[in-house]
């Protein structure tokens, strides 16, 4: 079962804050920690073993890894920018990650309901806001925007799964709470400079899956930071 309670930002007032390099939001049921803040800070050893080998290898070439990694937070940051414009005017952005996630777009129904950069927070101890929850081909889902320069695998995106469940399961419990159905899809949608985005839907099975997974990190976070 879904466990937790999503509280709407058009609501109640949900802050971001930032602590120890963590980010953090002020809500209802206290300061919570980000899910990405969870997520990052129980990283598993293979995981940071990886991304010190992807780091020192960037050096050996002459790159700065840190400047790569800010690039990839403005790419992103762009990109949801232009999302964003996008669902709520009709103005298309432009560029070659746009034209990436523009076949996808395209399925969004912009006159059915739709949640944009949208806080929750949940009392299971995490809170954050989710990219979009949208129609897309009559299929009523979360969605998580990505961008990457090389394309990915199921297998590759955990973090992403993991992320978008913990979303999924706190708007499901906000719905609960006001009679409406639960959401039982997800998409994560990677958008690369050169070609069509992956989509990777998930479906409620996967969700539950992943939200379990994601809960265990969030213990362990709990008790890193306790």
């Amino acid at each position: 079962t879904w466990t937790g309670f999503a509280v709407m930002s058009q609501t109640l007032e949900i802050r971001e804050v930032w602590s120890n390099g963590r980010r953090y939001y002020t809500t209802p049921f206290g300061k919570l920690p980000s899910v990405t803040s969870i997520l990052k800070a129980t990283e598993p050893a293979e995981d940071k073993a990886r991304l010190a080998a992807w780091q020192e290898k960037m050096r050996e070439k002459g790159e700065d890894p840190d400047a790569i990694s800010r690039d990839s937070a403005a790419r992103g940051k762009n990109l949801h920018s232009m999302v964003e414009t996008y669902l709520k005017t009709g103005v298309p952005g432009k560029g070659a990650w746009w034209a990436s996630v523009w076949a996808f777009m395209q399925g969004v129904d912009r006159t059915q309901e739709m949640l944009i950069e949208h806080s929750i927070a949940s009392p299971a101890g995490y809170a954050g806001a989710l990219d979009l929850k949208a129609t897309h081909n009559v299929t009523e889902c979360v969605v998580d925007w990505k961008t990457s320069l090389k394309p990915k695998r199921l297998e590759w995106i955990e973090g992403y799964c993991m992320q978008t469940s913990a979303y999924t399961a706190a708007l499901n419990l906000a719905r609960q709470k006001v009679g409406r159905p639960y959401i039982t899809s997800a998409a994560i949608v990677v958008a690369y400079e050169r070609r069509a985005c992956d989509v990777f839907w998930l479906t409620r099975d996967m969700l539950m899956d992943y939200y379990s997974r994601f809960l265990k990190r969030d213990d362990a976070f709990k008790q890193l930071t306790t």
